[in-house]
């Protein structure tokens, strides 16, 4: 039906659902609710959303309130009938679809990458030996011929063997490798020491700060700022704000993205002296959607707890929503301060949500039940809590 033959109501439910009906295509929609102030009213009103006219009505038929987030914090694309799954950039593209595919290589075949399979490894070697004779490439004549001709370039000699000799009558490999990080820092940072794969370096603002080889890496070929402390922006969008708030009410030294405290797993925010992590969760990335596993919140609370931290789990929604809340508990926590409103107290019973752990009053209590993770809605996503803890106060009288 043409556009300008459409008959509204003046009602918006009502008129919404015509245009859903008899418009034929999203453009005519789009025009209508431009040329009608009050739908256009309407819905803003309902979303609490500024945006174009379909970005409102997707949130209006679907009932959600907030634009999703992508990896990287910024909003999410719109795109005809619903949000892309990144922003749009292409490393963001990239890291979606790096995960998908390492996701359902796991589901079909257990491993994250099909190359790592058996049939592929056994369709790789007979490649190789149908092509080259050989069923490794380091084996093929070609790259023998090549590595020896870079060796005698550099060292004077072919053979690896000799090659280790004529190395070790200059430096050793520790002191080769210490050399090669130190040339591929920027100007004016200094390499202090290397343990495993984790770097210790001085920055150009003498910060000193530990990095791993990985994060490293990752963050030169993206041409971000290395240090820990002078990167502007790491993470989300939300983890920043929640690093920028800390910065502004706490002196001590604040690591950030920290590997090693409960390794393999990442930390966002480590207050060492305070022995104090911070983790900022995003609601999609936290998700059920994402990651299935009850105890996996829970689980980095315990392994914090058994390095004597406290770990406090800021979720994306609750950041949003109630970050006024979660200043003042974090400026209270820093400072020590006990403050009743922190805290869930009903005829003497304390109840700590796992999530937070902030057991500042539990001295002399005693505890009397515990619940499991149950899921939480987080914006428009599920998660996983960490469950929580009772206590009978003490009683000072």
């Amino acid at each position: 039906m043409a556009k300008s033959t459409i008959k509204l109501t003046g009602d918006p439910v009502s008129d919404i659902d015509i245009l859903l009906k008899e418009c034929s295509n999203n453009n005519q929609i789009s025009y209508h609710i431009k040329n009608n102030g009050y739908l256009l009213d309407f819905l803003k009103s309902e979303t609490g959303l500024n945006e174009t006219p379909m970005i409102l009505l997707y949130h209006f038929k679907e009932r959600i309130k907030d634009i999703p987030k992508c990896v990287c914090g910024k909003k999410r694309k719109y795109h005809c009938y619903g949000y892309r799954p990144t922003c749009g950039s292409k490393s963001c593209q990239n890291v979606v679809r790096e995960k998908k595919k390492r996701d359902t290589c796991l589901k079909k075949y257990g491993v994250e990458y099909i190359t790592q399979t058996n049939i592929m490894k056994e369709k790789s070697k007979k490649t190789l030996l149908e092509k080259y004779g050989v069923d490794n490439s380091t084996k093929s004549k070609e790259i023998i011929e090549k590595r020896q001709k870079n060796n005698l370039k550099k060292w004077g000699v072919k053979e690896p063997i000799s090659l280790d000799k004529i190395r070790s009558k200059t430096i050793s490999d520790a002191e080769r490798g210490f050399i090669k990080i130190q040339k591929g820092l920027p100007e004016k940072y200094k390499l202090i020491s290397v343990n495993g794969l984790y770097y210790t370096i001085k920055c150009k603002s003498n910060h000193t700060f530990e990095i791993s080889k990985y994060t490293l890496s990752n963050r030169k070929k993206d041409n971000i700022e290395p240090c820990n402390l002078c990167n502007e922006y790491i993470g989300s969008q939300g983890e920043q704000e929640v690093y920028e708030y800390i910065s502004s009410i706490y002196d001590g030294m604040i690591h950030r993205s920290d590997r090693k405290l409960i390794s393999p797993y990442e930390i966002d925010i480590v207050l060492p002296d305070m022995k104090i992590c911070i983790e900022f969760n995003g609601d999609y990335w936290h998700s059920t959607k994402v990651n299935d596993d009850m105890n996996y919140h829970l689980n980095k609370t315990n392994m914090c707890l058994e390095k004597g931290y406290k770990l406090l789990q800021i979720r994306e929604f609750e950041w949003n929503t109630q970050k006024d809340i979660i200043k003042r508990k974090l400026f209270n926590l820093v400072n020590d301060i006990i403050d009743i409103d922190d805290f869930d107290i009903k005829d003497n019973i304390l109840t700590i949500e796992l999530d937070w752990y902030d057991d500042r009053l539990v001295e002399g209590s005693c505890l009397i039940d515990s619940t499991s993770p149950v899921i939480v809605e987080s914006g428009q996503y599920n998660t996983w809590n960490c469950g929580t803890r009772k206590y009978i106060l003490k009683n000072e009288n």
